[in-house]
Formats: C-alpha cells, structure tokens, sequence
C-alpha cells in the first residue's frame, strides 16, 4: 500500500514538472500579451486538473489493490495444514492459514478507524462493512470478542443507518453466544451504540428487553454487561421515558421498584450502582447448567419426534400407494 501510494505522488509530481516545462515555454514564446496571458491561463488550468485527476486513478487502484487483501483475509483457504493448541483455536483444531487469517482480521479491527477513514463512507459500507459482520459466525470466540470490541468505530463513521443493518445480529448470535466474555462484550458494544446515539428508541427498548434476564446470569461479566446497557439505555430516554417503558421490564428482576428510589424530575438518572443495588440474588451456576441440560434434551427430544413423524407419514404414503 506504501508503494502504490508512492507510486501516484510520482506519478501526479511527474505530470506537474511536465506542465510547468510547458508553462515556461509559454511566457518566454513571441507573440502578443493577449496570448501570452491566455496561454498561461490554459496551462494553469491544465497544471491544477491533471495531477488531481491523475491522483483520483493512483487513489483508486490503491483501493483496489487493499480491498483485495482484505477479501482475501476473510476468505482463507481451507486446504491448508492444521494448527494444534493454537492459543487462538482454544482446545479446537483450526486450518494454519485461517488461524493467521484470524491474527489479520484481528489486526484490521484494532485499526478500524484508520480502515474506514481511507476507503470512506461509501466503499466502507457497500464492500467492508458486509466481510467484518461475517466475524459473527467465526469459530475463533477472541475475534467474535474483537469485533463487539471495534464495532462502535465502524458505527460511528457510517451512522445511524448503517448500524440498523446491523441490529438484527444481535438478536441471537451475539446475546446468546456460547462463551460469556462475548456475550458480556456484545452488551458493552450495544451500551456503547446507545451512548452513541445511533440506536433509536424501538431499538433500545428491545434489545433491553431482550437483556433483561441476564442481569441474573452467573457470570459477574455477563451481568455487568447487562447493567450497563440498561443504564445507558434510561440515560437516553430520559426519566419520563424510563419511568413508563423501561422500569417495568427491569423490576422482574430487582428485590424492590426502582421508581421509588428516582426523584420525579427530569434530572433524575437511573445508575448502574442503582440497578446494581436492587438486583436479586443471581443464579447459581450449578442450576443455570441444569437448566441448560434440561432444554437440551427436551429440544433434542422434540427434534426426534418431528423426525419419527416425518419417518411415519413416508411410510404411510408408500403403503398407500
């Protein structure tokens, strides 16, 4: 990228030594002043043109050439040797070239901002936007973390429209994920969007809503990351808007109505000491993983019996026939 970016400063320095040669044979020529004048004016013209448009192509191929390495970070090839232990893949056996393509991507959201900034708002949303959100699914938990992590950047610099597009990821995949630190992160990110102000009130209600029971997840970051988005949530929508929409959802979960702890005015602000304070026990692990055990085998029962049906109804179309 230095290279090319090398590349078009010579190249626009070359045509601008080009044109000042034509601009000094255009003073020192015979002729009238009228032309004279005129001629310095055209190549003027010219000088001022040619190494912007010049600049505008080098600036293009540079966008080219890196929006190609980066496709090609978030499309590895799956033939490659297997890495063991990799403190990337945990206990996991993942491709050697997708645990670097893994270091890469990592790498590229750490420099997010930078990324956006040289590819701007409109490349930034057409053709980068839609490979970083394919971390989402990624087997490797510390990049899922990564992206919770760097998203805001991203957010931030496209807006709120962008950042809707984005909503529905985290309706499942990032709220529900199977390791709790991306989880917990996942919460940060939306409490950071919310800070931000780029989610709208539908958006914040929901999600809050969606959080709301795990503020009694074992995990202390899990819940910390639930009480934060609930604070940042109240503080955008202000006392009148906490006190009808949101505190109903929240005090299912406190030992007591946070209403009653909150001044009735408009400079009143719900903590995240204060939700802190009045939440109930959390549960216990021991019976969070009995749960867990517990929807399992009944999702894999009911999986079962819808294929025994399936199985049934076959059987009874054949003998029919």
């Amino acid at each position: 990228a230095a290279a090319a970016a090398a590349a078009a400063a010579a190249a626009a320095a070359g045509v601008g030594e080009e044109k000042s040669g034509e601009l000094g044979g255009a003073a020192g020529g015979g002729g009238d002043g009228g032309s004279k004048i005129t001629a310095l004016q055209d190549a003027g013209r010219r000088m001022s043109m040619a190494p912007t448009d010049d600049y505008t192509v080098e600036l293009d191929k540079l966008h080219a050439t890196v929006s190609k390495w980066v496709r090609d970070f978030f499309h590895p090839d799956h033939s490659a040797p297997h890495m063991q232990g990799s403190s990337l893949a945990g206990s996991r056996s993942l491709p050697l070239n997708v645990v670097r393509s893994s270091l890469a991507k990592r790498a590229l959201l750490k420099d997010m901002t930078r990324l956006c900034i040289f590819f701007g708002k409109e490349e930034t949303e057409v053709s980068i936007l839609p490979l970083f959100l394919t971390i989402i699914n990624e087997r490797d938990w510390e990049l899922r973390h990564a992206f919770y992590v760097h998203i805001p950047e991203l957010c931030a610099f496209l807006g709120p429209a962008a950042t809707e597009l984005i909503m529905p990821f985290f309706d499942g995949a990032a709220i529900f994920d199977i390791e709790e630190l991306v989880v917990s992160r996942a919460l940060l990110c939306l409490a950071a969007l919310a800070e931000l102000g780029l989610l709208t009130r539908s958006i914040m209600l929901t999600r809050a809503q969606l959080a709301t029971p795990l503020l009694l997840h074992p995990s202390s970051w899990v819940r910390n990351g639930a009480v934060a988005l609930m604070a940042s949530v109240a503080r955008r929508l202000g006392f009148p808007d906490t006190h009808v929409l949101l505190l109903p959802k929240l005090n299912d979960f406190t030992t007591f109505d946070l209403g009653t702890v909150l001044a009735p005015d408009d400079s009143a602000e719900l903590t995240s000491d204060m939700i802190t304070q009045a939440l109930r026990t959390p549960v216990s692990r021991q019976a969070f993983k009995l749960t867990l055990m517990r929807k399992s085998d009944a999702k894999r029962s009911s999986n079962s019996n819808s294929s025994n049906s399936s199985n049934s109804s076959s059987s009874n179309k054949g003998a029919t026939s």
